[in-house]
């Protein structure tokens, strides 16, 4: 019997501890979350390295986004010690899921991949080529952050507690599946992949006529990373035209991000 006591009281425990930490007002905002991070990295790097990766705000720097293999400002992965690189992936996953955060260093562990296929005839790949920016200063002002290289630009502005914008945003797979190596089979964007043919297919002929844009695939991004708004010509098919079963593999492709 003391021992059910003692059990029951061990639990009744846990349970009110649990039910204080889910209710702690200590537990951080997204926005808070983030400036945390930065800070952190920040506060680990020389200050040659903060110049490097710092900018103010309203700097056009800030809106040079781009997801190809260009010459970029920022500090990149390959002139930070190995302390400030773990520092840095928790900048990055602080504005991911777990998902979101996996996705992105597989499309950096890409370029191990592309390089032992072009053998030096492309761009120079690397994995450790991918820049860390910091945009304002972290805290309870507007500031904003991005991590970028090739196939990946993350974006984000911040205020206080408040995450004003997670955009331009850019998951891109080079290549789109491993076809050779030890790591053949893998699809990076498999489920954005799959489920984006699933729905065009669910499209009836006359609906596909409506949504898609045109029948051979595009060579590249058809929008760009313009700062003026493109508008698509035709503008797609609407969801209120869907049947109850479009709607749904529709909403699933949205629910991979």
């Amino acid at each position: 019997m003391n021992h059910f006591r003692s059990l029951l009281s061990r639990t009744v425990l846990a349970s009110l501890l649990l039910a204080f930490i889910s209710a702690s007002p200590l537990q951080a905002s997204p926005g808070e979350e983030m400036a945390d991070a930065a800070n952190n990295w920040l506060n680990a790097l020389s200050p040659e390295q903060q110049a490097k990766a710092s900018y103010a705000f309203e700097n056009d720097e800030r809106f040079d986004w781009h997801f190809i293999p260009k010459p970029r400002k920022g500090l990149p992965f390959q002139e930070m010690s190995p302390a400030q690189q773990k520092l840095a992936h928790a900048l990055l996953s602080s504005g991911l899921s777990l998902r979101g955060y996996a996705k992105a260093v597989t499309i950096m562990s890409l370029e191990d991949v592309l390089k032992a296929i072009e053998q030096g005839k492309g761009p120079e790949r690397n994995p450790d080529k991918y820049f860390f920016t910091i945009f304002g200063k972290p805290g309870k002002h507007v500031w904003g952050w991005r991590v970028e290289g090739h196939h990946l630009s993350l974006n984000f502005v911040v205020r206080g507690s408040e995450v004003l914008a997670a955009t331009p945003a850019f998951y891109g797979a080079n290549p789109a599946e491993v076809r050779e190596g030890p790591r053949k089979g893998l699809r990076v964007l498999r489920e954005e992949e799959t489920l984006g043919r699933a729905f065009v297919k669910s499209l009836s002929p006359d609906q596909q006529k409506i949504a898609i844009l045109d029948i051979p695939a595009p060579k590249e991004m058809i929008l760009g990373n313009a700062r003026k708004a493109h508008l698509l010509n035709p503008p797609g098919i609407s969801a209120d035209k869907l049947t109850a079963e479009q709607k749904e593999a529709l909403h699933e492709l949205l629910k991979t991000y």
